[in-house]
């Protein structure tokens, strides 16, 4: 009985997870650069494909459509969230950490434009509008629970419902930002006015409210005990 010559299995070179995790992070670069620039129904994948300096058949290895693109940058953004939102409870103060975190995400500014195309998509593409959700049902939790722990440590009013309050929160942080966008706004001359709506809808002071010891009689402008 003759018996079959073995053959050799090809063996292909092991993936460079490193390598393979920059170049999606240049391909969502890149789509970022794009979808702000163009739009979502404006960029194509090749526009893509050509800002990250790749092949539009190397990029459908990491992403198999547009769609599935807006779907990691979703991702990216709720990450980015979760962390600004766990920062909150690293300050003794709850406001100082919301505060803080307000200001992180200010510097992260250059986002704020996109997250406004991807509200726009989500009104015209169901399927984005549920990753939306998902993404903010996530973060109303995360922020739903630090203001809980806040609360157990703080004199915070006690009256309201977490995950409300947090959705609302997240609410006007996504409506102002937008508005920051497209030069509506501008955070140092809304500071203090945003630290306290936030301390009234909490119950608490301000850093700024505690730091006032008189108050002035708006009749002759003279200074009055605060009581």
């Amino acid at each position: 009985m003759r018996l079959k010559p073995q053959t050799r299995r090809s063996v292909g070179r092991p993936v460079d997870e490193v390598a393979r995790a920059e170049r999606r992070e240049l391909i969502l670069g890149a789509a970022r650069a794009c979808f702000v620039q163009e739009g979502f129904q404006g960029a194509s994948v090749s526009s893509i494909a050509k800002g990250a300096g790749v092949s539009v058949a190397n990029l459908y290895q990491y992403f198999e459509s547009k769609e599935d693109i807006i779907f990691a940058i979703v991702e990216d953004n709720l990450q980015s969230d979760l962390t600004l939102i766990s920062s909150i409870l690293e300050a003794e103060q709850f406001i100082d950490g919301f505060d803080r975190a307000l200001r992180s995400a200010v510097d992260a500014g250059e986002n704020d434009a996109l997250r406004l195309q991807i509200l726009a998509e989500g009104s015209r593409n169901s399927y984005v509008a549920r990753r939306i959700a998902v993404a903010e049902g996530k973060a109303v939790a995360a922020l739903s629970q630090v203001i809980k722990d806040a609360s157990a440590r703080e004199k915070i009013a006690s009256d309201f419902d977490p995950e409300k309050l947090a959705s609302l929160l997240i609410c006007f942080a996504e409506g102002w930002f937008g508005r920051k966008a497209i030069g509506l706004v501008d955070f140092e001359n809304h500071r203090d006015t945003i630290l306290q709506f936030i301390s009234y809808a909490l119950g608490i002071d301000s850093p700024k409210n505690e730091d006032k010891s008189r108050v002035t009689d708006a009749s002759d402008g003279t200074a009055l005990p605060k009581t």
